[in-house]
């Protein structure tokens, strides 16, 4: 009888303590998506009334638009590289994905984006594997986290419920 109860109580010290371990982790990856988008809001924040508004009114982005883009692809590739290793949630990559998209396929990302492409086919700046890789698999975009679903429960990237 009382090694029953020993049991018990050791199988539930085991589940609490896992879920305290997994509770540490969702912390630990909400820490790394807030600070990516204070990142993103940043460098929204550095773009002139033109851009940020969309308006193309056919002349060529001033320097400080540029550069500012330039940091946006590079935001993405690092929002890919975290994905992949398991520090991004299902929850908010459905929504990083889909403002890359939107973004990307717009102007002015879209000219800066295509400009970035060139220098990479010519060896010059940055490369952006996973952003090139996202978008070309799709409408959707490829995600990049290859974990199974267990293991994303157990790493916090999903819920308990969520399919």
């Amino acid at each position: 009888m009382i090694s029953d109860i020993a049991g018990i109580a050791t199988a539930v010290g085991v589940l609490l303590a896992v879920g305290g371990l997994r509770q540490g982790q969702r912390q630990r990856i909400r820490a790394f998506e807030d600070f990516y988008v204070s990142r993103y809001w940043l460098l929204l924040d550095r773009l002139s009334l033109r851009v940020t508004t969309g308006h193309d009114d056919g002349e060529d982005l001033g320097e400080e638009d540029h550069k500012a883009l330039l940091a946006y692809l590079s935001l993405c590739e690092d929002e890919l590289d975290l994905r992949a290793s398991g520090w991004i949630s299902d929850a908010t990559w459905d929504i990083w994905r889909k403002g890359m998209r939107t973004q990307l396929d717009h102007w002015p990302v879209s000219k800066v984006w295509s400009q970035a492409q060139q220098a990479a086919e010519q060896g010059h700046g940055q490369p952006f594997t996973q952003l090139r890789r996202f978008m070309s698999s799709g409408p959707g975009g490829e995600d990049p986290c290859e974990l199974s679903g267990w293991t994303r429960r157990l790493r916090g990237l999903r819920g308990w419920i969520v399919p």
